[in-house]
């Protein structure tokens, strides 16, 4: 395992995902009939969950550059029909429709994966001026006992981030934030190494096997996103306890989680 040689705050698990958009969509449908119902309902959340896709593809759209082109309606197919990995409901109110229908508006909050096909047709139709994108990279694949371990974040614009390292024996350990980096803002196109000098450091110790570290990062500060998507447990700290359960001003949201492995050993 990798010894974090400092005091720092031990994690619950997560599991990492790709790339992402989340969004927020407004959905309506009536009763033919009678009360509201479960089919009612449901109707109304696919068709939020249908306008929070064509949100984020024009959000996708207009970052590039692309709106009003045939290449912006592709985007906004794209996401309308993209998998939806979290969601969350805002809202639910009921309201009387024309003829005295029963019906419902439903708001809701959506992480949104296009699959790997429809996602490397957004990355040729965007270029360089599309979605958040971050990576992280550790200094060597093989580390040994006693080295210090050191990896890599860069991102193509402004992003919020929490880090965490996870050991051999499966703990998480919080890298960004903490103490000595409270501050979870990364400039665009800056490579940031960790630690940082006068920090805390990463050394190698038993037992040894596969470890990761992974970013989990956004365009906005993670403290916005509340329940949508995990965190790395940024939460957990006094600075970020102030969750929210929408997007405040922000209609749509990039995000990525990333993953990077590595493999400690003894020695040669």
């Amino acid at each position: 395992m990798a010894a974090i040689i400092s005091a720092v705050a031990f994690l619950p698990s997560y599991t990492s995902a790709a790339t992402s958009v989340i969004a927020e969509g407004e959905g309506q449908s009536c009763s033919e009939s009678g009360p509201v119902t479960e089919q009612t309902e449901q109707q109304a959340i696919k068709e939020a969950i249908g306008n929070a896709g064509l949100n984020a593809g024009h959000h996708v759209a207009q970052q590039a550059g692309l709106l009003d082109s045939l290449a912006g309606k592709e985007l906004s197919r794209i996401y309308s029909q993209a998998q939806s990995k979290g969601f969350l409901e805002i809202s639910k109110d009921k309201y009387s429709g024309s003829g005295g229908k029963s019906c419902l508006k439903v708001q809701v909050q959506v992480e949104l994966v296009p699959d790997n096909k429809k996602d490397k047709v957004v990355k040729m139709l965007v270029g360089d001026r599309g979605p958040l994108e971050v990576e992280i990279t550790p200094e060597q694949s093989v580390f040994r006992r006693d080295d210090n371990v050191f990896f890599s974040v860069k991102g193509n614009k402004e992003f919020y981030a929490s880090i965490v390292y996870s050991d051999a024996v499966g703990s998480m350990i919080s890298i960004i934030p903490n103490k000595y980096h409270p501050d979870t803002r990364f400039e665009a196109n800056r490579v940031y190494r960790f630690p940082a000098p006068g920090d805390f450091s990463i050394k190698v110790l038993p037992p040894f096997g596969i470890e990761q570290v992974t970013v989990y990062a956004a365009t906005v500060p993670l403290d916005q996103l509340g329940e949508i998507v995990p965190t790395g447990g940024v939460s957990t700290f006094d600075n970020m306890s102030n969750l929210k359960s929408s997007l405040k001003n922000n209609l749509v949201i990039e995000y990525v989680e990333k993953t990077a492995t590595l493999e400690t050993r003894e020695s040669n």
